[in-house]
Formats: structure tokens, C-alpha cells, sequence
């Protein structure tokens, strides 16, 4: 059984990229090099289930794990507050189950 718990890095990695950031970019913004949060992107996707960053991100929201905001405003993810956050298994509608399941494309 895979690991259920996404680290804070994990997280900021992936807030970060839901809202269409580089690896580049977000390590600019979090302090840390473009391979880290590939390393931490990678993580996050194992302990979710899934191969890609996309899905990781769908999931991520779907089971509520990034944190939310203010349309205009977005939360100070730079300094993690120590917290590991638990993944729930729920399922998923069949729009997100295709996105998953679904080969990868040529």
C-alpha cells in the first residue's frame, strides 16, 4: 500500500503547479532548485497513484489536499507550517477516473 501522507513540499510543489507554474518558476518562488521539486512533484505522484503531474494536481484538489484561496490572493507557501497532510481515498467520478486510467496519448 502506497504511502498516504503528502509532505508540505509536496504540497507547495503542487499548489504551485496547479496554478500553471514551471518547476523552474516554483523553485524560484519556494527557494529551492528546479530538481528538487521535480523530486518532490515525483513523490507526491507515487503516493498518490498516479505517473504525471496533471493527475497529481486533479487528485490533489479533488481530495481537498491544496490549499485553498481567495480568488486575487494566494497563500504564503514559501515557509511550510510543519503539518503532513493524510490523503482519503474517495471515488472518483468518471471524468477524473478517465484522466487516470486512460494510456497516455502518442
Amino acid at each position: 500500500m502506497p504511502d498516504t501522507n503528502l509532505s508540505e513540499r509536496e504540497v507547495a510543489c503542487l499548489h504551485w503547479s496547479s496554478l500553471g507554474k514551471t518547476s523552474w518558476e516554483t523553485g524560484h518562488i519556494l527557494g529551492m532548485a528546479e530538481r528538487t521539486v521535480n523530486f518532490h512533484i515525483r513523490n507526491a505522484c507515487q503516493k498518490l497513484g498516479v505517473n504525471n503531474r496533471r493527475a497529481a494536481v486533479a487528485i490533489a484538489l479533488w481530495r481537498g489536499l491544496l490549499p485553498s484561496f481567495e480568488h486575487g490572493s494566494t497563500p504564503d507557501l514559501r515557509e511550510p507550517p510543519g503539518r503532513v497532510y493524510q490523503v482519503r481515498r474517495v471515488a472518483l467520478p468518471p471524468d477524473l477516473s478517465a484522466l487516470i486510467t486512460a494510456p497516455p496519448g502518442p
